[in-house]
């Protein structure tokens, strides 16, 4: 559809049924992260990893949360949630598993954005309140494994060399 005055395409609102094809969709992705984080954290159970282990393992509990919450409401609509997951990186080196963790959650915020911003357009209030509170803990799982990130790159090094744990879990301090 385009405009009289200027030709330029107007946005078209989403339905119902399109939102609930997207939520699949981030469904499938949250399936992908509880898979990896919980696989990603047993490779951190050393004691200088403990920590970003602890909250690999605690991201993937919040995910499942994410994941139930998804369901319900695709549900709720008459739809049935996916049960398929959503390709994800294997990798047996840790820096790499943080990297791509970090990936996936930068991507997650971006679309859980776009999916409040549709719900909005929809009129779904209440769906939108629901995701911008998983939005707001997916922002908190990116700062917190960025943080893991650079904190690695200065200090795993030298700390797996005088036996320091490099990290410490940012949700105990």
């Amino acid at each position: 559809m385009f405009t009289a005055m200027t030709d330029v395409p107007l946005p078209l609102m989403l339905t119902r049924f399109e939102l609930a094809t997207l939520l699949n969709e981030d469904l499938s992705r949250e399936y992908s992260a509880i898979i990896a984080g919980v696989a990603f954290s047993k490779v951190f159970h050393a004691i200088p990893y403990r920590d970003v282990g602890t909250e690999l393992a605690y991201q993937a509990a919040e995910d499942l949360k994410h994941a139930i919450e998804l369901a319900s409401q695709i549900d709720f609509w008459g739809i049935a949630p996916t049960v398929k997951v959503s390709a994800h990186s294997s990798t047996t080196n840790r820096e790499e598993m943080l990297r791509h963790r970090q990936k996936a959650k930068t991507e997650s915020v971006q679309r859980y954005r776009e999916r409040v911003s549709q719900c909005e357009e929809l009129g779904e209030e209440a769906l939108a309140d629901h995701l911008i509170d998983i939005l707001l803990q997916e922002e908190q799982h990116l700062a917190i494994l960025t943080n893991a990130i650079g904190i690695s790159e200065s200090t795993i090094g030298a700390s797996k060399q005088r036996g320091i744990a490099p990290l410490q879990n940012p949700r105990l301090d």
